[in-house]
């Protein structure tokens, strides 16, 4: 990995641009931030399938309109040796316990988890699932 490409320890550039080929990229240091305490918790790689869209590639995978993939503060990944319920409930065990401010809202999906760090104004965490979970 070549060191203008990485971002942080554990993430690059083209993990979290966006997907289309475009090669936007919107930098937001408190979802790294984020990103690396989850990978802590879980001690195994994030495969990430979406990190910055552009408004058009929001558009053609069905994200909605105020998608926080759109401001670059958001990430959809996977782990190969963890189902999408058990990381899940592991990264919502760990915030309870206080240990990640950084998170603002997590989705539920079959096949991958949705981190961000966009916080609601009254501070809640946003969590929901997916319609086949």
């Amino acid at each position: 990995m070549s060191s203008e490409d990485r971002l942080s320890a554990h993430f690059r550039r083209a993990e979290l641009a966006c997907r289309c080929g475009c090669g936007l990229y919107v930098h937001r240091p408190q979802l790294l931030d984020l990103a690396e305490k989850v990978r802590s918790i879980l001690q195994t790689p994030m495969i990430v399938t979406s990190g910055t869209r552009c408004v058009s590639h929001n558009a053609r995978v069905g994200g909605s309109p105020t998608s926080k993939h759109l401001q670059g503060l958001a990430m959809d990944f996977y782990c190969r040796t963890l189902s999408p319920t058990a990381v899940y409930n592991a990264i919502l065990s760990r915030y309870i316990k206080g240990y990640l401010p950084e998170l603002g809202g997590m989705g539920l999906y079959k096949t991958f988890v949705h981190i961000d760090a966009y916080h609601a104004e009254d501070g809640h965490l946003r969590l929901w699932r997916g319609p086949e979970v």
